[in-house]
Order: structure tokens, then C-alpha cells, then sequence
């Protein structure tokens, strides 16, 4: 009995090596987009955390009964937190669709698909302003780029277009109802 992974295996194994670069280096940036967004959400925690303990500080020298009560704690800070967590996980929403995307890209460009090329190069221009937005991303970008790269150099143009041509069907020659 095949297994589900065999209609994979084939694509892998009939695609040029450039191809399973770009493939690869597609996944490896959506896998490093998840892996920003979670170091980023534990940043934020860091920050927040942070932020509580030197509130917490300001308290202790303070005269003010407010403050040393912790009620400027729960009116100041609490919507930051609010905020914080909502963006934090919405980064990581945002990261495991672009982790689905680019695994999906990988998965149609060696099945011999053009437009994953197209879409990658458009994915790609859009994040070049992540290549200043700090190591992580920076990294990330680098990784969907490369990608590109490698997906638009000629043996894998030459594959998509093999592929994209009709296969010819047998038809066996029909002979005179005589015989020869």
C-alpha cells in the first residue's frame, strides 16, 4: 500500500535541484517567520514584565498612597498588556499562514506549477522592508529571497515548461477493414 507521502517523494525526486532549493528555502522561511513571532512574543512579555517591575519600583519610593496600592499598576499598565498579548498573537497568526503560504509555494513549484514563481517574487518584494527591521526578520527575508533565486534560474524554467505541455496520447493507427 503507497503511502500518502509517495505522490510528494515523486515531485521531489522529478524536480531539478534548484527547484528543491527554492522549495526548501521557502519552508525554512516560514518555519523562521513562526520562530520570529514566538521570540517576539516572548519579548514583549520580557518588555512588559519589565515595565511592571520598574512601576512596582517607582511605588516604593513613592508618597503617594495610589501608587504604593498597586491602583496606578492596574489603571496604568493594564490595557498595554491588553494590547501587547493581542498583537503578539496576532503576529503569530500572521507567521503560521506565511509558514502554510510558503510551504504551499514549495509544494505546487515542484509539482511543476509557474505561478508559485510569480507569487514567491511578489512575497518577496513586499518584505524587502523587513531587511531592516531587525535580525530575525532580516534573516527570514534573506531565507524567501534566496528562494526566488533559485526558483527562476533556467533548468527549473525549463521543467515548469515541460510540464506545462500537453502529454501526448496514443492512438493506435487504424488500418483499412482489409487488412494490409
Amino acid at each position: 500500500m503507497p503511502s500518502r507521502l509517495e505522490p510528494i517523494k515523486a515531485a521531489w525526486r522529478a524536480a531539478p535541484k534548484p527547484l528543491r532549493a527554492a522549495s526548501t528555502l521557502w519552508a525554512a522561511a516560514g518555519v523562521w517567520a513562526v520562530i520570529t513571532a514566538i521570540s517576539m512574543l516572548i519579548a514583549a512579555a520580557n518588555a512588559v514584565n519589565r515595565a511592571t517591575d520598574a512601576l512596582n519600583g517607582v511605588g516604593q519610593f513613592s508618597d503617594s498612597q495610589e501608587i504604593r496600592s498597586g491602583e496606578f499598576m492596574a489603571k496604568g499598565l493594564a490595557p498595554f498588556q491588553g494590547i501587547a498579548t493581542g498583537m503578539s498573537f496576532g503576529l503569530i497568526v500572521v507567521a503560521l499562514l506565511m509558514c502554510a503560504c510558503y510551504v504551499l509555494l514549495g509544494f505546487f513549484a515542484l509539482k511543476g506549477k509557474a505561478a508559485p514563481r510569480v507569487v514567491a517574487t511578489v512575497l518577496a518584494a513586499l518584505s524587502l522592508p523587513g531587511l531592516f527591521m531587525g535580525a530575525g526578520v532580516f534573516f527570514g527575508v534573506l531565507l524567501g529571497i534566496a528562494g526566488v533565486v533559485f526558483a527562476w534560474q533556467k533548468p527549473v524554467t525549463y521543467f515548469i515548461r515541460a510540464k506545462a505541455l500537453p502529454l501526448p496520447s496514443y492512438q493506435p493507427r487504424s488500418t483499412p477493414e482489409g487488412g494490409q
